[in-house]
Formats: C-alpha cells, structure tokens, sequence
C-alpha cells in the first residue's frame, strides 16, 4: 500500500487552505475523499500555551474534526489564534512551533502524530481480520508490547459508555504485517468519523483509546 506524509518542520467520548490544501497529497486504500475533506475544513482555534492534546480535544469538541492523534509529549507549548482556517492550516502551524509533531494522512484518515521512529516500527504476524475494533484493538496493544520495548507499558483501550456502540463493535482488519501507525489507522477501518488517541492516561501511563468524532 501506498502512503504519502506532508511534513512541515520548523468532547469526543473516549470510548478508547484552499490553494494550500488543494496541493496536500491524498492516498490510500480508505476514501481520500475524506481526508482532504477533512484538511479543507474551516475552524476556528484560539489556543494559548497548551499542548497539542489540548489542541486536538478543542477540534473534536468545538469542530467535530475527526483527527487521530499520538501525543509527543515533548516540545513547545502552542499558541495559535486562527479564526475560520482551514484545519491543514492550523496543523501546519502545530509542526512549525512544535517539529517533535507531523501530519500524515493514511487510508483516508488524517493523523497528528509524534515523529518518533518507534510509531514507524514494523509490527509482524498480526493475524486481525472482521474482528470486532475493541477486541482488535486489545489484541493488537498485546502485539505491540510483545515486539516493541517502547510500548511495554502501553494500556489496552478503556471501554466506555455502550458495549454495544459501533466504535467497540464494527469489525475491522488489519494488515498481517505493517507500521505501528498504519496498524492504528487500519482499526479505524472506513469510518471517517473514527478517531485512535494515543495519550497519556491520568495514571501517567500512556493509553490507546478510541473515539467516534461528529
């Protein structure tokens, strides 16, 4: 599968610029239609000295923006004042105060993510397919800590709210061997309002949650 990143340097419920975006590259098995859909949209964000997390909670919250996010728990603060932007705009403004972040797109779904190497790791012998997504994504976090030192301390998602919601119920596939980051995507399956968090839990352990944004 093809994947293509763009890189700048310089409440969802846990239940886990024209021109410029006209140039942002759209690939992918999922619906690219989507993603660009989703760069393109206007948004207002009025944020001072918070972190990206704060950043991303603010755009599910107030603008029902659909973005995966894994926190880098490193760099900058941000302070961006935007008023009806498009969100390829604000995102290019993340990587510009704060380069420890880059902004992927992957099979139609768009992605705030920590540049980290470990997040471009290849994950083998994943054998994931029409599984129900919390049980996907469960099983794959065991995966992952097995293969990967880094994410030995990793929480499995919580599950939140309705056993019976689509975010824990609609079935996904995952590919047998493929990126850490890519493996997230693909547990998002073809819902484009279906969103993976990779933050901090309250605890100071990082999680995996998931999230229906609309």
């Amino acid at each position: 599968m093809m994947q293509r990143r763009w890189v700048v340097s310089g409440r969802a419920v846990l239940v886990a610029l024209g021109t410029m975006a006209a140039a942002l590259p759209v690939l992918g098995a999922g619906d690219p239609a989507s993603a660009r859909a989703l760069l393109e949209r206007r948004v207002t964000v009025s944020l001072a000295k918070a972190p990206a997390y704060t950043l991303v909670q603010l755009l599910h919250e107030k603008s029902h923006a659909p973005l995966s996010f894994i926190d880098a728990g490193e760099g900058p603060a941000l302070t961006i004042r935007l008023t009806d932007a498009p969100l390829a705009e604000v995102l290019q403004e993340v990587t510009r105060q704060n380069p420890s972040y880059r902004v992927e797109e992957i099979e139609g779904h768009v992605v705030l993510r920590a540049g980290r190497p470990e997040y471009d790791a290849r994950i083998s012998g994943i054998e994931l397919k029409d599984v129900p997504r919390f049980d996907a994504a469960s099983r794959y976090v065991v995966a992952l800590r097995r293969q990967q030192p880094f994410f030995a301390s990793l929480a499995a998602p919580p599950q939140l709210g309705n056993p019976a919601s689509p975010v824990f119920t609609e079935k996904v596939s995952l590919s047998g061997e493929g990126t850490v980051v890519r493996h997230l995507v693909e547990l998002l399956g073809d819902d484009p309002d279906a969103v993976f968090l990779l933050v901090k839990a309250k605890s100071g352990v990082p999680m995996l949650a998931l999230a229906e944004v609309k």
